[in-house]
């Protein structure tokens, strides 16, 4: 109802512009006015419905992949994904895994998402680090970063936000003769720990 009444006045006032010789616009069409207003207007579950799918183009960030977020229950990471992602019961904590997506594990915790870890190169953080990306990139991206037993051959980057409101997260990057291997984004508990389920 309330569409047809937008609509209505839509096409009232192109006729009027256009009646009046109104020439500095072109004024939109009935049907360009009608597909924006009921975009905008769009209610129910459709105007909840995920609009982000988890995929390997999805950006890993401090807290989140995608529309997947740390502290999300198993079903709420399902829900959120819009992809299928499988539960693997592990000895210290679960996990759930896509098949879509190489590499990538979303650590549980007491049944809460509390680690993202990536293994392999499909994913990329919101500062296009990924694996395979070199210490000095890391670095370069994030100049607060901490590296932790630099003498060593494999040793750690840790990234915590500068944004008080992610203080309790952090993203790792674990580092092979100058090469990211792995990466851990999540609870700062979890992923600066030697064991992030233990």
């Amino acid at each position: 109802m309330k569409l047809q009444r937008v609509a209505a006045v839509v096409l009232v006032a192109t006729l009027v512009f256009t009646a009046c010789g109104d020439d500095r616009a072109a004024a939109p069409t009935v049907s360009e006015s009608v597909v924006t207003t009921s975009t905008s207007t769009t209610t129910g579950s459709a105007a909840t419905a995920p609009t982000d799918t988890l995929s390997a183009s999805s950006r890993l960030g401090v807290d989140r992949i995608g529309p997947v977020r740390v502290g999300m229950t198993v079903d709420e990471a399902r829900a959120a994904a819009g992809i299928e992602l499988l539960l693997e019961d592990g000895p210290y904590c679960d996990e759930l895994h896509s098949t879509q997506i190489a590499g990538l594990s979303l650590l549980l915790i007491d049944g809460h998402l509390a680690v993202i870890a990536v293994s392999q190169p499909t994913v990329r953080t919101t500062r296009d680090l990924r694996i395979g990306s070199t210490e000095q990139d890391v670095l370069d991206a994030s100049p607060t970063a901490d590296v932790r037993n630099p003498g060593e051959s494999q040793h750690r980057v840790v990234v915590r936000e500068t944004d008080p409101s992610s203080g309790a997260f952090s993203t790792v990057f674990d580092v092979s003769d100058g090469v990211v291997f792995h990466i851990a984004a999540g609870l700062r508990t979890s992923t600066e720990s030697d064991e992030a389920c233990a």
